[in-house]
């Protein structure tokens, strides 16, 4: 196991913890102020219940302050999980999608692997992205290159890059600096 997955697994256990934590503690205090609400309505309405000592009544708030701790926790603990478990779910959907566009059956190993890349460019996105525009009949397509410019080419396959290129339709009428200046501005917007 590495460093990255041991300290993935750590935050996740603390994580959990928390929610569990915090859900025994809101069980509690629910669970106890609703055992001292019924106590104090029946010690003014039976005289049984009257007639018992303090240390009885205490124990049944008591008590269901701690089933109330147990019961609340439990269940913060569960949901927590659930949440875990859709999001790896949806993860590995994506990875095996991902794998099959790519033409590659997903195996467990290859799954791991592309969430754990996934992850890694969440923890650390690129910093310094650039966009080459080219445009190619009524397409344009896009590339990250080292510098921002626009060339117009006639030929489908102006870069040999192994980068993600988007294809954007060119709209009737526009022209194909509008294209461009609105696609800067939609990836300059996502950067911010």
């Amino acid at each position: 196991m590495t460093i990255m997955q041991r300290k993935a697994r750590s935050e996740s256990a603390d994580e959990a913890l928390r929610a569990q934590t915090q859900g025994g503690l809101e069980g509690m205090i629910i669970y106890s102020l609703v055992a001292t609400g019924v106590c104090a309505v029946l010690h003014q309405t039976w005289p049984l219940f009257r007639r018992q000592t303090l240390a009885g009544k205490a124990f049944l708030v008591s008590g269901a302050g701690m089933s109330g701790l147990v019961i609340r926790a439990e269940y913060k603990l569960q949901r927590y999980e659930y949440k875990q478990k859709r999001i790896w779910n949806e993860e590995r959907k994506q990875a095996s999608a991902q794998l099959a566009r790519e033409g590659s059956v997903g195996s467990e190993e290859e799954i791991k692997r592309w969430i754990s890349d996934q992850r890694q460019l969440d923890l650390h996105p690129p910093t310094n992205t650039t966009i080459t525009l080219t445009t190619s009949g009524s397409y344009l397509t896009q590339d990250h290159a080292p510098s921002v410019h626009s060339s117009k080419s006639n030929s489908s396959s102006s870069t040999t890059s192994s980068s993600p290129k988007v294809i954007l339709p060119q709209r009737f009428g526009e022209t194909e600096t509008e294209l461009e200046n609105e696609v800067l501005d939609v990836l300059v917007k996502g950067d911010e």
